[in-house]
């Protein structure tokens, strides 16, 4: 079938033109009458809606203008009841602080100041280091002393303690990387 608005060829199942919207065919009855029921509904939809922003601007409208009518009355109020300005009321001497205990004194001896001195854990630190220090020093009192008191025995190969070798460093977990400095 062919358009006779814009003369392009229509598929004969269509009854309105693809290119142009004009009408081929004729509607059948009851497609006619569900199409202007659908028309009806929107055109009754859009009257809705022009109907309730026309009502929401004219409620606007009247709560602008009874603002303004409340602000000017308000104007009026106020500028028929001016009267002079009230008096300033006197303020008062201040009452003076009541005498209170002097603040305490910081401790005047710096060892005696809690800032002054090195937290728990290094005093801790500190107090096993010189137990351990004076343990070995009287350690080593006791072995000179024991050396002094011996007699000289004849000591074999075999009694003598074999040296230990030096541990290899390598193997020393101390002298090894992090395993996270390795990975880098």
């Amino acid at each position: 079938m062919i358009c006779p608005e814009c003369h392009a060829k229509v598929p004969d199942q269509y009854s309105f033109c693809a290119h142009c919207g004009h009408q081929v065919k004729a509607l059948q009855p009851e497609v006619a009458e569900r199409l202007t029921e659908y028309n009806n509904k929107q055109m009754a939809k859009q009257s809705k809606r022009a109907a309730r922003n026309a009502a929401k601007q004219n409620r606007q409208a009247a709560a602008a203008a009874s603002n303004a009518q409340i602000g000017q009355a308000l104007d009026r109020a106020i500028n028929q009841t001016a009267s002079p300005a009230p008096a300033p009321i006197p303020i008062p001497e201040p009452v003076p602080a009541p005498a209170t205990a002097p603040a305490p004194q910081p401790p005047q001896n710096p060892k005696n100041d809690p800032r002054n001195q090195e937290p728990r854990w290094k005093q801790r630190e500190r107090e096993a280091a010189e137990a351990a220090a004076a343990a070995s020093q009287n350690a080593e009192q006791a072995n000179v002393n024991a050396d002094a008191n011996a007699q000289p025995e004849n000591v074999t190969a075999q009694d003598a303690k074999p040296e230990q070798p030096p541990q290899n460093p390598k193997n020393d977990p101390r002298n090894q990387e992090p395993r996270w400095k390795q990975r880098e």
